[in-house]
Order: C-alpha cells, then sequence, then structure tokens
C-alpha cells in the first residue's frame, strides 16, 4: 500500500454504531466517514455488496427497531428500510442468480430467505432449524448452493433452479 492508498472499514457492534471508519494505524486514531443509528441495537448482522447493480456498494443492516436498513457505503445515506422480515440469525451474500446483483442468503430458526434491492425474492421453510449459510458451487455447474447444517445433524443444500 502507497501513501495515496487506504483502508475504510464498515463497522457495526458495541452499543451500536453503523458507520463507515478510515483508520489511521501509525497514530492509532481514526475517522468517521459517516455513522448512523448510535444505540440502535446490539447486534446488525451487514450485508454488503451491490444489491442495484449500479456499481456502488450498499450495506443491509438489520435488527434496528424500525427494520432493516440499506446504506449507501460511501455517503451513508439510507436508500431503503422498514422491510417487513423476521430478524436473522446469520446472513451471507452473492449474486446467486446471476443477474448482476448480489442477494441476501439468510437464515433464521427453519427459514432461509433470499433478499434482493428492497424485496424478498422467495423464502424457503426447511423441517429444522439451521445455521449460518454457506454459498459455493458444489456440483461445479457455475451456479451457487446454499449449504446449511440443521439442528438434526445433517447438511441441507439448497439449489437455484
Amino acid at each position: 500500500m502507497n501513501d495515496d492508498e487506504y483502508l475504510i472499514f464498515f463497522y457495526t457492534g458495541g452499543d451500536t454504531l453503523t458507520g463507515l471508519i478510515r483508520p489511521d494505524f501509525k497514530n492509532k486514531t481514526g475517522e468517521f466517514i459517516w455513522s448512523d443509528a448510535y444505540n440502535e441495537t446490539k447486534i446488525i448482522h451487514p450485508a454488503i455488496g451491490d444489491f442495484d447493480g449500479d456499481g456502488q456498494l450498499e450495506a443491509i443492516c438489520f435488527k434496528y427497531k424500525d427494520g432493516v436498513h440499506c446504506y449507501n457505503t460511501a455517503d451513508g445515506k439510507i436508500e431503503w428500510k422498514n422491510m417487513d422480515m423476521e430478524k436473522p440469525d446469520a446472513v451471507a451474500t452473492a449474486d446467486i442468480d446471476g443477474d448482476g446483483k448480489c442477494e441476501v442468503i439468510a437464515t433464521h430458526g427453519d427459514k432461509i430467505y433470499c433478499i434482493g434491492y428492497n424485496v424478498i425474492k422467495w423464502t424457503y421453510q426447511m423441517s429444522c432449524s439451521v445455521g449460518p449459510p454457506a454459498l459455493a458451487d458444489i456440483r461445479a455447474n457455475g451456479l451457487l448452493s446454499i449449504v446449511v447444517a440443521g439442528s438434526d445433524g445433517n447438511i441441507y443444500a439448497v439449489e437455484q433452479k
């Protein structure tokens, strides 16, 4: 990394704050580029990707008092919020349908959700509670499968049609 390059971190946590931080490792300080939702929730579960296909990253964050927030990561503007959805236990992000836009795969109890830009694309009901999703091309066919461990001790793969 040279002097013109720098790292930026998307941050959620603590008591909590959502925002973008530019750290200064040399001086052990940092600068908030933007922040929002201080003391709103303990856990937010961010998913970061290009969800609307504009070439810019968005962050979809869960577990706010007023629902889901989708932030423009560059400036912190809320692009949309308050989607009707249960609070997920875990999330993963990828373009699973090949449309050039990322989706969030979220698990909650015995459900798997596929979330696009301000829309729940589909929900899949499992026969047991499931853990965090992993996304992989398990059949080497160029399509991502959603792999989860079930509370019944089995591993499940949910595939796109």
